[in-house]
């Protein structure tokens, strides 16, 4: 399996565009040789209501089921509710078989500060899952702030989403290199980053992400076109096929 693994869904319209067809989406990724990806919902991400993301991500689940093997999901919960956030972890992990986390610290307007936030971690470390992050914008999201959050949660895979976007590329870097349970996801980020992060880290701890579904094919084929700038074909093979499954959870199954 080819994996895209930083796509978005919208579950419902929302700010005035449709609902996404996932039958398109995989359409999308096809023409690019892919297979599938993982989806987090972006209503999830614009509230602060846990109820809402409760119900997201039971959509969510009930969306990837539609498509199995070719989509995962990755949940999103709101810090604030702290204990509560965690079991939501936690149920969306082991009754609905969503595979990790994704968090928006500047969009969901958190610190990685936030208590709550080392429950959602401890959650994931002890589930094997996941956290993907968005990373790249300050105040609330820079590659420092979150490789501080990855170190005292050394147990919890943390993906940097974009590895520091076009500025901060440096420190996602950097981060990584000083925290073994860091990947580096360089959506949005320069080939340049590409390039330092293959060479900090090896080709072992990237992932392909387009941040495909707010807007056109395009968007995947961009993407990967700045991937191969700078890798070979056999790179491009761990990235896509080799590296998500061993990323995402292995041990708990879902309904464990």
């Amino acid at each position: 399996m080819r994996l895209d693994t930083h796509l978005h869904v919208m579950l419902k319209p929302f700010m005035g565009r449709p609902a996404t067809e996932p039958e398109t989406l995989l359409a999308d990724l096809a023409r690019f040789n892919l297979d599938g990806g993982w989806i987090s919902s972006v209503e999830a991400l614009t509230t602060r209501d846990l109820a809402v993301q409760k119900k997201s991500n039971d959509a969510l689940a009930d969306l990837v089921r539609k498509f199995p093997g070719r989509l995962a999901g990755l949940a999103t919960v709101e810090p604030g509710e702290m204990e509560d956030a965690a079991r939501e972890v936690e149920r969306c992990i082991q009754e609905l078989g969503l595979i990790g986390i994704k968090l928006h610290p500047w969009l969901q307007a958190f610190s990685v500060t936030h208590p709550g936030l080392d429950l959602i971690m401890a959650a994931a470390g002890n589930l094997n899952v996941p956290v993907l992050f968005h990373d790249g914008t300050p105040p609330y999201a820079t590659p420092c702030q979150i490789a501080w959050l990855a170190r005292k949660h050394p147990r919890t895979k943390v993906i940097f989403g974009h590895c520091g976007l076009a500025d901060l590329w440096p420190d996602a870097v950097a981060g990584a290199r000083e925290n073994p349970n860091i990947y580096l996801q360089p959506t949005g980020a320069p080939p340049m980053a590409i390039r330092a992060a293959l060479n900090a880290l090896g080709p072992g701890r990237l992932l392909f992400g387009s941040d495909g579904g707010f807007g056109t094919a395009r968007m995947i084929g961009y993407a990967l076109a700045k991937y191969r700038s700078v890798l070979t074909d056999d790179m491009m093979d761990q990235i896509l096929i080799r590296n998500p499954p061993i990323i995402k959870q292995e041990t708990v199954d879902a309904k464990s």
